[in-house]
């Protein structure tokens, strides 16, 4: 019988003992544990080593990447660190990924986050603040990101049971619900065929008045992305111009200057989360007819026309971080 394949990813010997008793958990729980010690990775003579663990992710169900406060050893073609690239491999790929990060050094992770523009800052917990760097990029990931604080293995192996036995329950749940989601599915055609009637009737109609405009108005898809971008919890109708801005003012999106626009040909607004974290929200102004919003029916509309994601305005390359490092984590 097929059973899940779990990764363990990890520097090897500051991180030892937690990854045996990883391994020992996942074997209990009827998993497949797969460490590159153990002899689980094939190595070849053809490539670097690293590259074999890398390929021996796509072969995996699930990642279990541990940060300690080693860098470990550094990638032959990146400026991480073999585990660093392991997981990146593993959201890449889609993965399922559990991020644990040693509680010394999420907590030092807060001050450099306060202190990492200012130069000669000694960080205890970590032997590298490259960790804190990569730890900053998981943290922006749009998914599959979700960090998790570890004293022991015992807290570690405490939240993959919770987390495992959830996603049984879950696979439970949508079997359950198969014909409902058939039902879905058959409805969704159905929707497809109506949307494309209402695209040759617009055709037809489109000069003979203003009644099927203002019935697609009402309809129109942008107000169901806006609504799912923005987590809004009631339906939205934004008409005119004045009236998205007005009311992605009350979202707390601020407009952004034509002359201050990332991109020429996408309009902009910022939104700056109670964190301090910026959010930008682009709407292509092919969707601005004038003071009105242009009526697109649901085959017409294009999803890539609204985008809402991270704003950074500068990014740390890491260039700017010292690389004369002699670590070398792995038993290879």
């Amino acid at each position: 019988m097929a059973r899940p394949r779990v990764f363990i990813s990890s520097t090897f010997y500051d991180l030892r003992y937690v990854r045996a008793d990883l391994d020992r958990f996942i074997r209990e729980v009827g998993y497949e544990s797969v460490q590159h010690e153990r002899g689980h990775v094939p190595y070849g003579s053809s490539e670097k080593l690293e590259k074999y663990c890398y390929k021996e992710i796509s072969q995996v169900d699930i990642v279990v990447n541990i940060v300690g406060g080693r860098f470990g050893s550094e990638s032959y073609e990146e400026a991480y660190s073999v585990s660093q690239m392991e997981l990146k491999t593993a959201v890449k790929l889609n993965k399922q990924c559990y991020i644990f990060v040693d509680s010394a050094v999420y907590a030092e992770y807060r001050m450099y986050l306060k202190n990492k523009t200012l130069d000669g800052i000694q960080y205890v917990a970590a032997d590298d603040k490259r960790i804190f760097a990569f730890v900053e990029e998981m943290e922006a990931l749009p998914r599959n990101n979700q960090i998790i604080e570890f004293r022991h293995a015992d807290e570690i192996i405490g939240h993959l049971r919770e987390q495992w036995a959830g996603l049984f329950q879950r696979f439970l749940q949508e079997q359950a619900q198969l014909p409902d989601r058939r039902t879905a599915d058959d409805l969704q055609n159905a929707l497809k065929t109506i949307n494309q009637l209402v695209t040759f009737l617009t055709e037809e109609r489109r000069q003979q008045g203003s009644t099927i405009s203002d019935i697609l108005l009402t309809n129109h898809p942008m107000f169901a992305q806006l609504r799912a971008l923005t987590k809004t919890p009631y339906p939205v109708y934004l008409p005119t111009r004045n009236d998205l801005n007005a009311w992605l003012d009350a979202r707390g999106y601020k407009k952004v200057d034509e002359d201050n626009w990332d991109e020429p040909d996408h309009a902009e607004w910022i939104r700056t989360a109670p964190g301090g974290k910026k959010f930008l929200l682009r709407i292509n102004p092919c969707v601005l007819d004038g003071d009105r919003i242009h009526v697109y029916t649901g085959t017409e509309w294009k999803s890539e026309w609204i985008t809402l994601g991270e704003y950074k305005p500068r990014t740390e390359s890491f260039e700017d971080f010292p690389t004369d490092l002699n670590d070398d984590d792995l038993p290879f």
